[in-house]
């Protein structure tokens, strides 16, 4: 998401020269999002107003697969703001995937599809003075795309803290935004990746503050790229990777793109087969080919090899930059990547130039290859977590990896900062400038002053982005973890006092969820971790939180007391589980209640992988429900990976029956979306077959778009409601 204007400040003249020049670069016509040359790169073609196979870098004889991209369609917003740019025929485009454009094996979201409330998702509580379809992100785009729809959220995709008094009322349980995402489409968990015709894609949906990487999510990516090392990999992102592709805001701003930039240009040195950075965020178009960042506004960072960074059409801008109602269409090959837009302004769906990008790079794109689909549980010992049954593979692995002691507490360094005046310190409430100053790394905290943990409230209508600790049994998002029920917790930190006599008191406590509400207390929660008198030098402390073994137990909160009227500084603040070694040891998984047992020790990033019965995944109301026991550092990393030929379903979840050849008996066990009533299901891919359904009632139907792509739909998922599909039949769907 894009501040206002008036929030972007510029130094002196330096501010009317940057605008002038990116101006020019964004409204003329000679950039067409060209990227930044590199030795022995060649000019890229100027682009026809008619799309001409031969002008591609993919000869029509060559095996190659197509994807489509949305990003910050901010549905809802031009409620609020009605001067920037939106896109007015998002069903349009959709509807040109399907039938008109090139034939897409899925479409891909980069986040921030609607304005960070539950009402402009599904409709349910939008005021009547809106409307019911253009404000409705279900209504206006998703219920039109009848393919994959692989959601990559964005910051305003976590929280809702209800902006405007005529909207539904979240504060209690903020992250509901991020459910009603997950329940309005095939998503099931943050974050997840998916092998495509040999190309490894990574989904890095935001899970917690815009511009800083939640821990458990380093550790999920640097596995998958050891991995999968010899896969060519693509990432998706909302945030960009900064000075690569342009933005409009403050260069100094650290709401642009991802913050830790050492740690992501060090993953690229290690992995040259990594690729291509996808990414929104920055509403504005951009491409970027290169080895290194520009160094435009911070150091140069080194990646290692030659990259490319693509920001593809946003559905929303501020000064009318492009036509809203512009996407991307990408083609991967073997042999490189091409990229054209296409817009459907109300005229009917064209190629446009703009967007005519072609990169000559070897990949390990192979049509024969197999395809899956995957998710993990980034989980600590005694935790639960659940997700709904959505995906449908005959074949399914559960695989337990073993992951190093990972850090629980959000940026427990303090190396960025927050972008908003009363939001200095990412990770912390009640941190306004007045009691505290952000060093980066670490903190000033001006005594005598209090500070909380997770952050709960908005303190202005742009603080929005990660908010809460993580939410009751689901997956690992937000700035605090969950209260393990019995756990133990090894709380860190390292200060000192500039005057050499100043107290800090840390308490902890976890919520109650029989409230409902983060604002909640659990009785008989509450403990003081440590009471120190900090001197002139660095020190270091350390104390311990029990977490009470109650299944109502929510997520861990706590409060910095520091104490004496004096600065200060502050290096570290830590949350880990308590170990008793470094490796996960002795990880025994309950999946939907039954036993998967990696007895012994996983050093980091070693697996052990078991077969699942696609009827045992879920228990009897289509849920999974995952509960870890795990010794050693009592933390681990479960993989769910649904092998291909697979099928995605949409808008309910459901029980499998039995699993006979190509034929699956399902049932349907529970409503999900509250827009649609319609249960939809299609293949993840379109190579490997038809699709067929019956139902106990004879009231489902198979559909086929002019692109080919298949789909299924069966009226009222009501509970109870039996299925059975036939995939994949013998004839190829293209």
């Amino acid at each position: 998401m894009k501040m206002p204007h008036s929030q972007f400040k510029f130094p002196g003249s330096d501010a009317f020269l940057f605008l002038a020049i990116l101006l020019l670069i964004v409204m003329g016509t000679a950039w067409n999002a060209y990227p930044v040359q590199t030795p022995g790169q060649s000019t890229p073609r100027p682009a026809s107003p008619q799309y001409h196979r031969n002008l591609d870098p993919v000869p029509a004889s060559e095996p190659s697969m197509n994807f489509a991209a949305f990003t910050d369609t901010h549905i809802g917003q031009r409620s609020q703001r009605n001067n920037w740019g939106y896109a007015d025929y998002l069903d349009r485009l959709a509807d040109d995937i399907m039938d008109d454009a090139l034939p897409c094996e899925f479409v891909v979201h980069l986040g921030d599809g609607a304005n960070d409330n539950t009402a402009f998702v599904n409709g349910v509580g939008l005021p009547k003075t809106m409307d019911p379809i253009k404000d409705n992100f279900k209504a206006f785009l998703v219920s039109h795309l009848n393919l994959p729809f692989h959601y990559v959220g964005g910051n305003i995709d976590l929280n809702d803290y209800s902006d405007g008094p005529d909207l539904p009322q979240n504060d209690n349980d903020p992250f509901v935004l991020l459910r009603t995402y997950v329940n309005e489409t095939e998503l099931n968990h943050y974050p997840y990746a998916m092998m495509r015709n040999g190309i490894l894609f990574l989904a890095l949906p935001e899970m917690e503050f815009e511009p800083w990487t939640r821990p458990a999510l380093y550790e999920w990516v640097e596995f998958m790229t050891t991995h999968y090392r010899h896969s060519t990999t693509i990432m998706f992102s909302h945030q960009a990777i900064e000075d690569t592709t342009p933005h409009d805001g403050d260069p100094m701003s650290s709401y642009r793109g991802q913050q830790d930039q050492d740690w992501w240009a060090h993953l690229f040195q290690n992995n040259p087969q990594v690729k291509m950075w996808i990414h929104g965020h920055n509403h504005m178009p951009g491409w970027y080919i290169g080895s290194q960042s520009s160094g435009w506004s911070r150091p140069v960072q080194n990646f290692g090899h030659e990259m490319a960074f693509s920001s593809p059409y946003p559905q929303m801008d501020w000064l009318n930059y492009v036509e809203e109602d512009t996407i991307v269409i990408y083609t991967i090959s073997s042999t490189g990547v091409t990229t054209k837009a296409w817009e459907n302004n109300g005229a009917g769906g064209h190629w446009v130039a703009g967007y005519d990008m072609t990169w000559k790079v070897p990949t390990t794109y192979d049509a024969n290859a197999e395809d899956w689909y995957s998710f993990p549980a980034l989980i600590q010992d005694g935790e639960t977590q659940q997700t709904d049954m959505k995906v449908l593979s005959s074949k399914i692995t559960l695989q337990l990896v073993g992951t190093g002691p990972v850090e629980l507490f959000y940026d427990p360094r303090m190396e960025t900062k927050g972008s908003h005046v009363n939001e200095n310190i990412l990770g912390f409430d009640d941190d306004p400038t007045s009691k505290v100053t952000a060093q980066t790394p670490g903190m000033t905290v001006h005594g005598a002053a209090t500070l909380t943990f997770p952050p709960k409230h908005e303190w202005d209508k742009y603080c929005h982005d990660g908010h809460g600790g993580q939410p009751y049994r689901y997956f690992s998002v937000g700035t605090s973890p969950v209260a393990a029920p019995g756990g133990s917790y090894t709380i860190t930190m390292t200060a000192r006092s500039v005057s050499g006599k100043g107290k800090v008191n840390l308490s902890m406590s976890c919520s109650d969820w029989g409230t409902q509400s983060q604002y909640s207390t659990l009785p008989g929660s509450s403990n003081v971790v440590f009471s120190h008198l900090f001197g002139k030098d660095y020190e270091t402390v350390t104390g311990t939180y029990a977490a009470p073994n109650d299944e109502k137990a929510w997520l861990i909160q706590g409060s910095l007391d520091f104490a004496d009227a004096t600065d200060y500084d502050v290096s570290y603040f830590s949350v880990k589980r308590t170990q008793t070694s470094a490796a996960t040891e002795d990880f025994r998984m309950l999946l939907s209640g039954k036993s998967y047992n990696g007895a012994g020790k996983l050093d980091r990033f070693e697996t052990k992988s078991f077969s699942v019965n696609p009827a045992e995944l879920a228990d009897r109301d289509g849920i999974i429900t995952f509960n870890a026991s795990i010794k050693g550092n009592h933390y681990g990393m479960a993989r769910v990976i649904y092998h291909a030929p697979l099928l995605m379903g949409r808008n309910a979840r459901y029980k499998v029956n039995g699993v006979k050849g190509n034929s699956f008996d399902i049932t349907l066990t529970a409503k999900l979306s509250s827009y649609s009533d319609d249960f939809i299901m299609f293949p993840f891919s379109t190579k490997y077959g038809g699709l067929e359904i019956q139902t106990d009632n004879g009231g489902g139907e198979k559909h086929v778009s002019k692109n080919k792509n298949q789909w299924i739909a069966t009226d009222g998922p009501a509970a109870g409601k039996k299925i059975r599909l036939i995939y994949p039949t013998r004839e190829p769907q293209r």
